[in-house]
């Protein structure tokens, strides 16, 4: 005889969308209505800065770069708050991605270093900021295994 265990419960709904986009779940909590607000409003006042260097004599355009730095530190801090407002699992799935994605970057780091010392090839780093949607799609992975 097969016994079948059923629940009544319903699954709780993940926002895959936000999840594979933005690395986040969703704009429902306060604190994810406040990271998504306040880094785009970082990301959008970083572009603004870096296309008003168009304007403004070569000679002043070191000046504009710490703008960079300080715009992804800016989100970092954001995002930091905003896995501290989540709860234990989903705390542990968002960390648990970023250390992943860590681990990842570095790895590539270092092989694109090599390939600069050895070849002598100019690597651009902005291509590590591709690591975001990779993040993206570890959290993805990581929510539908607890589902």
């Amino acid at each position: 005889m097969t016994s079948t265990i059923s629940s009544n419960e319903p699954k709780a709904a993940r926002p895959y969308g936000t999840i594979l986009l933005f690395g986040t779940f969703g704009k429902t909590s306060v604190a994810g209505r406040r990271y998504h607000q306040r880094s785009g409003m970082a990301l959008l006042l970083l572009v603004l800065v870096q296309f008003s260097a168009v304007w403004v004599p070569r000679q002043y355009h070191s000046w504009f770069w710490p703008a960079t730095g300080l715009a992804f530190s800016y989100i970092s801090w954001e995002w930091w708050r905003y896995v501290s407002s989540l709860d234990e699992l989903e705390r542990r799935l968002q960390v648990e991605a970023a250390a992943w994605t860590y681990i990842v970057g570095m790895a590539l780091a270092m092989t694109l270093a090599g390939v600069h010392a050895v070849l002598g090839w100019r690597v651009f780093p902005g291509w590590l900021i591709l690591l975001e949607p990779l993040r993206g799609w570890r959290l993805y992975e990581l929510t539908r295994r607890f589902q």
